[in-house]
């Protein structure tokens, strides 16, 4: 395909979808829409309709206490689990929005000056749970 051709069919799919990717010598593709464009997954604290579709942190305490620090990571282990089960968003997305949804638990429950070190312990169990899901999640979603 010439230079020519190339740069209108790219400038038409500029037009069209907005995202390209384009590499010299090498045909024109659209490029994957951002994750974040997408419309956003439910909030869902309890929704007993799901039935056994969500329970909780399936493999791990849902809340417990780490070097005398409390956390509770239910809600966020549910949203995880409907995320997987709707494919709300890609395993990533899901993935992602669980970790963020612990870390925002562990900075509402820890967010005074002097709970910064219960918060930065908080955040190390959200991080040791997402590292769980993103090693041995994949089978479940």
């Amino acid at each position: 395909m010439g230079i020519i051709k190339r740069i209108s069919v790219a400038t038409a799919s500029v037009i069209g979808l907005g995202v390209l990717a384009i590499a010299p010598d090498a045909p024109v593709q659209a490029a994957a829409a951002p994750a974040a464009i997408a419309a956003p997954a439910p909030e869902v604290p309890y929704a007993p309709e799901h039935g056994a579709y969500q329970n909780g942190c399936t493999l791990s305490p849902d809340s417990g206490v780490v070097s005398g620090v409390y956390y509770n990571f239910h809600s966020a282990c549910d949203w995880h689990d409907l995320c997987y089960h709707y494919h709300w968003y890609s395993r990533l997305g899901c993935d992602d929005g669980f970790k963020a949804r612990m870390r925002s638990w562990c900075a509402n429950a820890y967010g005074s000056w002097y709970e910064v070190v219960h918060k930065g312990v908080c955040y190390g169990v959200a991080e040791t749970y997402y590292r769980a899901v993103r090693a041995f999640g994949g089978p479940f979603y």
